[in-house]
């Protein structure tokens, strides 16, 4: 089929159905831009480090490759979604089925030892990276023994600018029960923090109690300051195009801990994906093209005073 007889963007098929039906190099591109990032999310998150995350991004693609002709859903994405989930956990067993892990497990105890005694750690990385041990599982250990350091957000000390907060901090005020508490959290390996900031900032400045920890959390530690906290809503910042991944995570952990409070999503979100989210329990989503901050202060007040009232 001609470019110029293709249906235009609006109105063109689903991705799959061009994968499989036209296989042109835009489509895959598009494809590779979508998916890249989803697949290396689960291979990090297995405990594989960025370079054999690399490596089951790689074989991942070229199997869809090869196989996206066989697949017969045209419509389905979700379906394909976890066919493609399969696809990476697979290929991530197959990396840690490569190694010895009796092996692995004493090069991570001989360092656990040393990082423990002051000794020098470099020998027993060295010894651990020839044994197939990743950097993942490198970086865990340092982190279980040292802890994490995490840099200053930028939110304490920032001045607010965002036109309109004054009538919202009056609104605030007269919410019964006191300001509402907003926990913005940064799911994932996204490092883009100013979209993130300026909401805690205008949060802070409409008169709410504003808790942000910085970026990349674990779900779990998110759903663990929730708890601790009790926050009236909770705000998750996305901008690397996993929410698909992160935010499902996320309330599954919300659920395990026992926390029923509202949650909205802010970032990167195409229209398509918007059902989906608000279907699992996302109260409300914003994007850049949401700019009139007051408003969403507004919102997101409004949603503390339901939560409240239920």
């Amino acid at each position: 089929m001609s470019e110029a007889s293709r249906p235009s963007l609006l109105t063109r098929p689903s991705l799959l159905f061009r994968l499989r039906d036209w296989g042109d190099n835009s489509s895959w591109d598009e494809f590779h831009r979508l998916y890249r990032r989803f697949i290396k999310g689960l291979a990090l998150r297995s405990g594989l480090g960025h370079a054999e995350a690399d490596d089951v991004v790689q074989d991942v693609l070229q199997n869809v490759a090869k196989r996206i002709g066989d697949y017969k859903t045209r419509e389905n994405r979700g379906a394909f979604r976890r066919w493609l989930m399969n696809q990476t956990r697979w290929r991530i067993a197959d990396k840690f089925r490569q190694r010895d892990q009796a092996a692995v497990d004493a090069a991570l105890n001989d360092l656990r030892a040393a990082a423990v005694e002051g000794r020098n750690i470099m020998p027993p990385s060295i010894v651990l990276a020839r044994a197939g041990g990743t950097t993942g599982e490198w970086g865990n250990l340092m982190r279980d023994i040292f802890g994490e350091f995490r840099a200053p957000t930028g939110v304490a000390g920032a001045t607010g600018s965002a036109s309109g907060l004054g009538e919202v901090a009056a609104f605030v005020k007269s919410i019964s029960g006191g300001p509402p508490k907003f926990l913005v959290a940064k799911p994932g390996l996204d490092g883009h923090s100013n979209g993130a900031e300026q909401i805690a900032v205008a949060a802070r400045d409409s008169g709410m109690e504003v808790v942000y920890s910085g970026i990349r959390l674990t779900p779990e530690q998110i759903a663990a300051s929730a708890r601790d906290e009790d926050p009236d809503v909770i705000g998750l910042s996305i901008l690397s195009g996993s929410h698909l991944n992160l935010v499902p995570d996320v309330l599954d952990q919300l659920k395990a801990m026992g926390v029923d409070i509202p949650v909205v999503l802010g970032g990167i979100i195409p229209e398509d994906d918007r059902p989906r989210l608000r279907e699992i329990g996302i109260a409300a989503i914003y994007t850049p093209k949401d700019y009139q901050i007051a408003t969403i202060m507004r919102d997101i007040a409004e949603l503390a005073i339901t939560h409240r009232n239920r």
